[in-house]
């Protein structure tokens, strides 16, 4: 289905209230191309998502945790390759 949405003053759209239900949007991730823009639907928790995707006896906060620890450490060894 498509529909035309108009931006406001601000520059912003209204996605529908029933595409909003349907999907349960509430963050969005926005790619822009040369000719074009996606809206991609973000779970709020994208763990969640994955549940029953594989089997582990870490919890999901120990998995939050493990990523977060090592996004850190790549965030740190970016900046000292950048000194």
């Amino acid at each position: 289905m498509a529909i035309v949405l108009d931006l406001d003053d601000r520059g912003r759209i209204t996605i529908p209230k029933e595409w909003r239900k349907k999907l349960s949007l509430s963050r969005v991730v926005a790619i822009h191309t040369k000719n074009s823009i996606y809206l991609i639907p973000v779970s709020s928790d994208p763990l969640k998502v994955l549940k029953g995707s594989f089997t582990t006896n870490k919890t999901t906060e120990e998995l939050k945790k493990e990523a977060l620890d090592l996004a850190l450490k790549d965030l740190k060894q970016g900046n000292q390759r950048n000194k």
